[in-house]
């Protein structure tokens, strides 16, 4: 290439150059594959949805997979697929890489995202899905199973520590979300799904699956909020009636207002409005689940300390507080540092709540 270059012009000579390059560019590259997940859900409803409650999760400061929406465009839309959105180019991407796929390897992808065949008097047959996620596989542990995976980390103490903070701000989460499919906790009649939380090789916690469910009546909105008021007075709330008791702009009717959150007004002792700053969450709420984290981390608080000791034995975490652990002193230090960090990260998670609130108000 080198003598041929020699004799060409100055714009061959270029040209050979640039040929010569992508060659070799061609010769050193390795193809790198990787893989991705592809749900499609129940109804688009539910698709779309989750992809709703993945993008709350990073406000919470919550780990879950990239999620990305591919939908279909709008029926009667007059632009088609490849004008429309991000979401609608994907959706026409997949659409057309499902068709190319052989049946064997396509299965039911190429039937959920095709038109459904039109039956006799022009009806269609059945209802294709006209959204699905495009999410980033998540190489782990279920949450039960990670005690292994945290004790082979450089400081498998501060790991525990770190998961049960983690742990703490996803309890908020799923509240937020009326999500039972994930943790267990007795109190609340939540039966939990372990295998929707999962922990990678460093030790962070990944939420998956995230439900989101239809508006439950009102009798079970009401009983939740009980619950979960019981919780947050076991972990230091101050009672409610000493606090405002209701949500601007709550989403419930009949004046019922948000377990996390409390009426916006600088005005009202124990808000957090005016010099305090506005996270949207009662002051003395916030301040009283904090300090009962301090107190746990100091041996104190066991009301609070057999509350969480039940939520992580519920989720098969006993490890977690030390309870396998056969050196007395290190055990006891194990279920302090847990309990203490599973309610900080409580608090955490009702901060975040709190200005989620006062975004959407």
């Amino acid at each position: 290439a080198t003598a041929d270059a020699a004799d060409a012009s100055p714009a061959d000579a270029a040209a050979l150059a640039a040929a010569d390059t992508a060659a070799s560019d061609a010769a050193n590259t390795t193809t790198v594959e990787r893989v991705a997940v592809l749900k499609l859900s129940n109804s688009d409803f539910e698709t779309r949805a989750e992809a709703l409650a993945a993008s709350l999760a990073q406000h919470f400061r919550v780990l879950v997979p990239q999620t990305v929406l591919l939908a279909a465009p709008p029926s009667g839309s007059p632009f088609p697929p490849a004008e429309g959105s991000a979401a609608e180019e994907g959706w026409a991407a997949l659409c057309t890489a499902a068709r190319a796929l052989p049946p064997t390897a396509a299965g039911s992808l190429a039937a959920a995202v095709s038109p459904p065949p039109r039956a006799e008097g022009g009806q269609t047959a059945g209802r294709a899905r006209r959204a699905c996620l495009l999410m980033s596989f998540v190489k782990g542990v279920q949450l039960r199973q990670a005690e292994d995976t945290l004790l082979r980390l450089r400081d498998p103490a501060r790991a525990f520590a770190h998961l049960a903070r983690q742990l703490g701000r996803l309890l908020v989460f799923d509240c937020t979300l009326g999500n039972e499919d994930r943790l267990a906790v007795p109190d609340f009649g939540w039966r939990g799904n372990g295998a929707n939380a999962l922990v990678r090789a460093d030790g962070e916690l990944i939420a998956i699956d995230q439900g989101l469910p239809r508006r439950p009546p009102s009798f079970k909105r009401r009983a939740d909020a009980a619950s979960i008021e019981r919780l947050l007075s076991t972990l230091g709330a101050p009672p409610r009636s000493n606090s405002t008791s209701t949500q601007k702009g709550s989403t419930q009717k009949g004046g019922e207002g948000s377990t996390f959150t409390r009426q916006r007004d600088s005005d009202r002792e124990g808000s957090v409005g005016g010099e305090e700053g506005e996270c949207g969450v009662d002051a003395q709420l916030l301040a009283g689940v904090r300090a009962c984290a301090d107190e746990l981390a100091a041996g104190g608080a066991a009301t609070a300390c057999q509350a969480v000791l039940k939520i992580l034995r519920a989720n098969g975490l006993g490890w977690l507080a030390g309870f396998e652990c056969a050196h007395a002193p290190t055990a006891v230090q194990l279920r302090r540092a847990a309990c203490a960090a599973f309610v900080s990260g409580v608090a955490d998670g009702l901060e975040r709540a709190g200005e989620l609130a006062l975004a959407l108000a």
